[in-house]
């Protein structure tokens, strides 16, 4: 028997603050905390009933938030996490084949073991369940794509390339996070996308609200993020009548290789790396009980390349407002992006090489002290590797021996779209030697280790 090592058990989530009890094993520690579902831009009623497991989906990614946020990450073993919560449809969710592929999505990002207990709910629906709404009605018939809308600077760029490539579709971007910051950039990012461009464009979001005793300790690096986010984003597409989620992601930072050998599982961000994104496609058909698709139409083109469009455009003044930081900034009057995390400067080594004005505010404009430099370095050091791949005889061999996850994505790839195999791996061959150009491009930076006005991407 799986010794647990954190229990969450959830009273049905919720309009108001409800319960939710923490034992963690690991401390002897037994806490309760309250949490609610503010759902109530999602247009359950937008045309008929839907399904009950929809809401169950939402209960389920509010679970998995909480749990991943307040569960430390063992270094040496998997942490074991057990999930109590009330569903409408306790029959799908237990389900073997539902169960089997919600543990693996689970473990893939998270590399800890889950389980679930799914008892039946008996309390009645929350207010975003009962209520009617007629906002469906009102809008101009049009194709709709429901595309995921973060604050940052790919889900923006990429936004910019879809509507001058289809102008005619109904853009629904689905935000969601804890934090308010965050929320509040999209909304304002949406805004001013609207005043720029023709396209019929809404916003949907759903913020994962919790009240928590002041003393517990709160996981800094959670896993689940992208799992938590596309599964919201599914539960948005299907009210909205689609059965696809997009998403705008460049394809070095989908597939985000790890800098070093040493750094293994998920030391590297798994959030929509093509893997993850067939893992939830399963796990959605499954409770969808109908194919669902999730695409991701930039996956082929750098950082780069999806920003090249905003270059001489009006949302060429807007990019600066997007977030691409990994560690951002709580101090008071600072820049809230740090400007030297992996995210941050794959950002600027992207502009620099469009020659874009980079107009982002960053804690960190500059690389004085060798600490400053560290993650530089390391992503200089990852292109010279690509580029040592990439100049054998037979450069896939040699890539796929240095990033073995490349192999198993290729193969996975090929068997659910039909593509042929060959030619993915022209396509990520190709996508990495234009990457390590861009890098050469951009060789100047390596020296900028002196002026604090020099710009890194100067």
């Amino acid at each position: 028997m799986t010794t647990e090592d954190y229990r969450y058990t959830f009273d049905a989530i919720g309009d108001r603050l409800g319960s939710a009890r923490l034992v963690n094993h690991q401390v002897g520690e037994d806490l309760t905390f309250q949490v609610a579902m503010d759902d109530h831009h999602l247009l359950y009623r937008s045309e008929t009933d839907p399904l009950p497991q929809i809401a169950d989906m939402v209960d389920l990614a509010l679970a998995v938030h909480i749990a991943d946020r307040f569960s430390g990450h063992a270094s040496d073993r998997p942490v074991n996490i057990h999930i109590t919560l009330p569903v409408r449809r306790p029959e799908l969710f237990a389900a073997p084949a539902v169960i089997q592929t919600l543990h693996d999505a689970l473990y893939w990002y998270t590399e800890n073991s889950w389980s679930f207990t799914f008892e039946r709910r008996t309390v009645e629906r929350r207010r975003a369940e009962r209520q009617t709404s007629f906002g469906a009605a009102l809008r101009p018939a049009a194709q709709t794509e429901v595309t995921l809308w973060s604050g940052g600077l790919d889900s923006f760029a990429g936004l910019w390339q879809r509507q001058m490539q289809r102008p005619d579709v109904h853009y629904v971007l689905f935000g969601t996070g804890p934090n308010a910051t965050i929320l509040s950039r999209q909304q304002t990012l949406a805004k001013r996308f609207r005043s720029i461009s023709p396209v019929l464009i809404s916003l949907v979001q759903v913020p994962l609200r919790l009240r928590t005793p002041y003393r517990i300790s709160r996981n800094r690096h959670p896993r689940t993020r992208g799992l938590v986010f596309l599964l919201l984003g599914a539960v948005c597409a299907h009210l909205e009548g689609q059965s696809a989620l997009h998403l705008y992601e460049n394809g070095v930072g989908a597939i985000n290789l790890p800098f070093r050998a040493t750094e293994v599982g998920v030391d590297h961000s798994r959030a929509v790396h093509p893997l993850s994104l067939l893992k939830m496609e399963n796990l959605i058909s499954l409770l969808l009980d109908a194919p669902f698709t999730i695409i991701n139409p930039f996956l082929f083109q750098t950082k780069a390349e999806i920003c090249a469009p905003l270059k001489g455009t009006a949302a060429e003044a807007l990019a600066h407002l997007t977030i691409s930081c990994d560690s951002r900034q709580r101090r008071r009057g600072q820049p809230i992006q740090c400007g030297r995390c992996s995210s941050c400067l794959l950002r600027r080594q992207a502009l620099a090489a469009i020659e874009l004005d980079d107009q982002t505010k960053y804690a960190h404009e500059d690389f004085v002290e060798p600490d400053d430099r560290f993650v530089l370095e390391l992503m200089i050091g990852q292109r010279n590797m690509l580029r040592a791949c990439l100049a054998t005889t037979e450069p896939w061999i040699t890539l796929r021996r240095h990033y073995p996850v490349l192999e198993k994505t290729v193969v996975r790839l090929a068997k659910a779209t039909g593509v042929a195999s060959e030619q993915i791996t022209h396509q990520v061959l190709d996508l990495y030697m234009r990457y390590a150009d861009e890098w050469d491009q951009v060789q100047h930076a390596r020296n900028a280790r002196s002026s604090r006005d020099q710009r890194w991407a100067a």
